[in-house]
Order: structure tokens, then C-alpha cells, then sequence
């Protein structure tokens, strides 16, 4: 008896492809390369003077790969922008992660408080 007929992973890999995951894949990304920007030395410092130039920055750290391939492959730089979603939701983690201030939304704080939050809305509906 073969295991991955038993199995079917086959179906579970056409599931996985027909899938949308834009966000989810992306959001992790822009989450991991904003958080590592936040905690670059002298980061805060040039944010607090100049948040667009923080937005820049994490943009650019976001988008640099896309940019940079898309030179290497000689087509067009600015292409991967036409949807503008990309940008709007890297600049949301930017905004959501605090990146042009140095405060209590670090990912330890923000899991915390997210599971209190959880926390207390299981124990209102046991007492319900």
C-alpha cells in the first residue's frame, strides 16, 4: 500500500495552489524585515527627526529584492507597484509595529496583551 495515495497529498498540494495567500505570506515578510529594521543601531534616532524618512526607509528595505530583481531581469523596476495593496500593507505594519517610535509595541508585549485579550473574552463566555 503506497502512502501517499493512502494519503492524498496530491489533493492537498491542488488545494494549496488554488488558494489566494497574497497577504499571508506577505504580511509575514513585511512584519520580519520592519521588526529587523526597528532594531538597527541609530534607527530611532533618524525617526524621530524624520518619520518619512523611517516610512522610506522601511519601504525601501521591503521592496529593495523586488526592485533589484526586477533590474537584473531588465524589465521594468516600478512594475511590481502597479497595485498599490503591496504598499498600503507594508505601510500598515510600519504604522502597527511603532517603527518611527521606540514603545511598548515590541512582538513580546503585542502577544501578551493579544492573549489577555483572548483570555478575557473566553472566561466572559463560560460565565455566560
Amino acid at each position: 500500500m503506497d502512502v501517499l495515495t493512502v494519503l492524498n497529498l496530491g489533493d492537498i498540494a491542488q488545494a494549496f495552489s488554488k488558494m489566494g495567500m497574497f497577504p499571508v505570506f506577505d504580511l509575514a515578510y513585511y512584519i520580519v524585515s520592519i521588526l529587523y529594521l526597528k532594531y538597527e543601531p541609530g534607527s530611532v534616532e533618524v525617526s524621530r527627526r524624520s518619520p518619512v524618512a523611517s516610512w522610506l526607509c522601511a519601504m525601501l528595505y521591503c521592496f529593495g529584492s523586488y526592485i533589484l530583481a526586477d533590474i537584473m531581469l531588465g524589465s521594468c523596476p516600478v512594475d511590481y507597484f502597479q497595485h498599490n495593496s503591496h504598499i498600503l500593507l507594508a505601510s500598515a505594519v510600519w504604522i502597527w509595529s511603532g517603527s518611527h517610535t521606540r514603545d511598548q509595541r515590541d512582538p513580546q508585549h503585542v502577544i501578551v496583551s493579544l492573549g489577555g485579550k483572548y483570555n478575557d473574552q473566553c472566561l466572559l463566555k463560560h460565565k455566560t
